[in-house]
């Protein structure tokens, strides 16, 4: 395990450490924070920092999706029963699987490790979304931690692809998977899942490292988990920034006020009232 995060600057750790959190007394990141506002509420992050999130499909299709393009990340571990069924549901396959989790590795069913390698391959073999991943051209997974200026808030976000080429502003790629990657469901899952403060967050730890805040630029890759595994990039238009960085804001005033307190509230502890969606009254 790493040591002790106490310095701001770029760091080269593995997922499990970025995740433990290496700074003392804690640190803020983008998940962290879309997951204090609403439709989430601080109680949700208070239990997750106790209790870690429980493992998903989702979750280790992604992990093995990114080692493939990335070339980093935990073991992919594939686990099979013995009479060659896919399913898991003996008990001997149950304990294998909680016994890759527990050594730090993804396990995987084989057809989801040939699911994975087929995004990475699409990815390869776009014109655009191969480029912007083409060995050399970039750092993987790096971590930043900093300080945010107005707060004094520690604060961090590991990076999937950073580019910082000599004389080149610096370029952030982030890669998704996503069930649908059209352009319309891209936008949605930008408001659903918060994407839109992910980038500006990312964007002050870059710009923590020495570089202009408006000379960054941030990629969003949107990769198909089914065949044929289409491609949407995305770059977020000038008012959505603005709305993540005052999103962030908030969220982050949120996050003080909560671990200084040690309250992380819930909903709303009032009887509440909110008119239904008018599709209820027109049929």
């Amino acid at each position: 395990m790493h040591p002790p995060i106490t310095a701001p600057g770029l760091y080269d750790l593995t997922d499990d450490e970025y995740h433990s959190d290496l700074v003392p007394g804690g640190s803020a990141s983008s998940s962290t924070l879309r997951r204090l506002l609403p439709p989430s509420a601080p109680k949700v992050v208070e239990y997750e920092r106790a209790h870690g999130r429980p493992p998903k499909a989702a979750f280790d299709l992604g992990h093995a999706f990114h080692k493939l393009v990335l070339g980093r990340g935990s073991v992919l571990k594939v686990v099979e029963r013995e009479d060659g069924d896919p399913a898991w549901n003996t008990n001997a396959v149950k304990a294998e699987v909680e016994a890759v989790r527990q050594a730090g590795q993804v396990p995987l069913k084989r057809a989801e490790l040939a699911q994975a390698e087929a995004m990475a391959q699409a990815v390869r073999d776009h014109p655009t979304a191969g480029a912007l991943f083409a060995p050399g051209t970039g750092l993987p997974e790096r971590s930043v931690f900093w300080t945010d200026e107005r707060t004094g808030a520690s604060c961090r976000a590991m990076i999937d692809w950073l580019s910082i080429l000599p004389g080149l502003p610096p370029v952030i790629v982030d890669l998704k998977s996503t069930e649908k990657p059209s352009l319309q469901s891209v936008v949605k899952s930008m408001g659903d899942f918060g994407y839109y403060m992910q980038d500006p967050w990312y964007r002050n730890a870059v710009e923590s490292l020495g570089f202009a805040y408006e000379d960054i630029d941030f990629i969003f890759v949107f990769v198909g988990t089914k065949p044929p595994h289409l491609i949407t990039l995305f770059r977020l238009d000038y008012d959505d920034l603005i709305e993540g960085v005052k999103r962030n804001g908030e969220a982050l005033d949120l996050w003080i006020k909560c671990t200084e307190s040690g309250v992380w509230p819930g909903y709303s502890e009032e009887i509440q009232t909110k008119p239904l969606p008018r599709w209820v009254h027109t049929n």
